[in-house]
């Protein structure tokens, strides 16, 4: 088979360009930028909407496809896939957050606002809403996922959850005899920077179990870009440590396979039920012990004490 790809042109110079052999169209608008607060505003998002329509449109003159994928429409409305969907071609959803969910029509209800909302979500902004989008062919990425989801409000009773993988053959296994250098035990955390992913509960933790592992030392390493606020938070937090903390930054995927081996223990310190968990399978398939909470999707997955 072959495929297109139509994004939006969130920090690109390009209209489009080659990823691989893939033609990418980034023609799409965000109703909000990613690093700004996200909005629920209707008029936005059928401006926005209206746009992405024309877009999805344009691109399926060009391409005559047989079926349309839609993926991870976080920001960019549902013009897009409505559009997509009164061309009559099948369309297959797959959800791997809950930002569907802000697009439920506001429900029946006596005071005047409520009123109004649930009148005009269902004839003025129904192209803003989930009224007219027909998702009853999609795949979910963890029953947890589709389980939120339901509980919002968003109708995918029928969803299929199919886990996600990785190409193993990126994340090539370590030794697993591979001694301890040093005797120090090097603690690795990946991943987006903000207090409800946790990684200070993992700078608390290394420091208390720093006076209880005998002869051997702790050391950790944070992979990651984020909230500049809580970033500096952490980095403050590190320097009154007796645990060495290594900022490295946001690093390129590209890297992470030896990051990934170079470290004894991978830990994933997520405090909110997050859909899923790559970097877990990214860690197993080089080697590296996981050290997780258990709330999730990636509770679905997860097996404690597993040798």
């Amino acid at each position: 088979h072959s495929c297109s790809v139509l994004t939006s042109n969130f920090q690109s110079q390009h209209e489009q360009d080659y990823v691989g052999e893939v033609l990418t169209r980034r023609w799409l608008h965000l109703d909000v930028d990613f690093g700004q607060p996200p909005s629920i505003s209707r008029t936005r998002r059928m401006r926005v909407g209206s746009h992405n329509a024309a877009m999805m449109i344009r691109t399926l003159e060009a391409e005559k496809p047989d079926i349309v994928y839609v993926w991870s429409q976080l920001r960019l409305t549902l013009g897009a896939a409505l559009a997509a969907q009164q061309s009559g071609l099948p369309l297959a959803f797959n959800f791997n957050d809950e930002h569907l969910a802000s697009y439920v029509p506001v429900e029946f209800g006596l005071r005047p606002k409520q009123l109004i909302r649930f009148a005009t979500d269902r004839s003025v902004f129904r192209r803003t809403t989930l009224a007219g989008l027909d998702i009853s062919s999609s795949s979910s990425i963890s029953q947890c996922l589709k389980e939120r989801l339901l509980d919002k409000g968003v109708p995918i009773e029928n969803s299929q959850v199919i886990y996600q993988g990785i190409p193993i053959e990126r994340f090539p296994c370590k030794p697993l005899d591979k001694p301890v250098s040093d005797g120090v035990v090097k603690i690795l955390y990946a991943g987006q920077l903000h207090e409800y992913k946790g990684p200070h509960t993992l700078l608390e933790a290394a420091e208390r179990a720093s006076t209880q592992i005998g002869n051997r030392t702790l050391a950790v390493t944070i992979a990651g870009a984020g909230d500049a606020t809580y970033v500096e938070r952490l980095k403050n937090d590190a320097e009154h440590m007796q645990v060495p903390v290594e900022f490295l930054g946001q690093v390129p995927h590209s890297r992470l396979p030896q990051i990934y081996r170079d470290h004894e223990i991978f830990a994933f310190t997520s405090l909110w039920h997050e859909p899923f968990g790559l970097t877990h399978l990214e860690a197993m398939a080089s080697g590296t012990p996981v050290m997780s909470t258990a709330i999730g999707g990636t509770a679905e997955f997860l097996v404690h004490n597993l040798r």
